[in-house]
């Protein structure tokens, strides 16, 4: 039975130890939730997203392969968090509402090498209440 305890208490720990540093977002009516963190163990970026409380993607991390280059994926630190609402209007051009409501949480994450060749990436979140977008930024002394 002790060995029972022992394999969740260790368990347990493992679990809790996975991210370096974590952080939760969540979009402006809570519907929509966003995780992200760097791993202990090489140091990678790591996302999760949740939908009304349940996970629909698990842990991912970033990977860019690139042809003359080593690849973007480990030994990152976040460097920046940037986070704003924004609520605005829009007319459509056509359709059956006069104005649309664009109403979300952005997160912009500013990601940078703790090694040779000390490369940036931004990664821009934002999360509504029905559902996230995200896109990657590579800084010109990227390529």
């Amino acid at each position: 039975m002790k060995n029972i305890y022992f394999f969740f208490a260790i368990l347990f720990f493992l679990s809790e130890s996975v991210f370096a540093a974590n952080w939760e977002f969540f979009s402006p009516q809570k519907s929509v939730g966003l995780s992200i963190g760097i791993t202990q163990t090489g140091h990678r970026f790591v996302h999760s997203i949740r939908y009304l409380q349940r996970k629909v993607i698990k842990d991912s991390s970033i990977r860019f392969e690139f042809k003359h280059e080593k690849n973007f994926s480990k030994n990152l630190k976040i460097t920046n968090l940037d986070e704003q609402v924004v609520s605005e209007t829009w007319t459509p051009i056509a359709g059956e509402r006069r104005q649309e409501v664009n109403h979300y949480r952005q997160i912009l994450v500013t990601l940078k090498e703790m090694i040779r060749p000390f490369r940036t990436l931004q990664i821009e979140y934002r999360l509504y209440d029905y559902g996230l977008g995200f896109r990657y930024y590579f800084p010109p002394e990227f390529s």
